[in-house]
């Protein structure tokens, strides 16, 4: 009775083990994706903050 249910000891249908395999994949991939897009908004932060600070020493160097 317990098989028939699906709670059976055996290694399970093929296909469950395929989704199983392509959920672990997508969330490895957002993972990766998420830090991707957080050390790239890092990089984009320290860039912006060393033009904002050449603009307002050159600005200084025109007074």
């Amino acid at each position: 009775m317990t098989e028939a249910a699906g709670h059976g000891g055996g290694e399970g249908h093929p296909t469950s083990r395929i989704v199983k395999v392509g959920v672990i994949v997508t969330i490895v991939a957002s993972i990766a994706g998420l830090i991707t897009t957080g050390v790239a908004t890092l990089y984009s932060a320290w860039v912006a903050d060393d033009q904002l600070k050449q603009s307002q020493q050159a600005a200084e160097e025109k007074k």
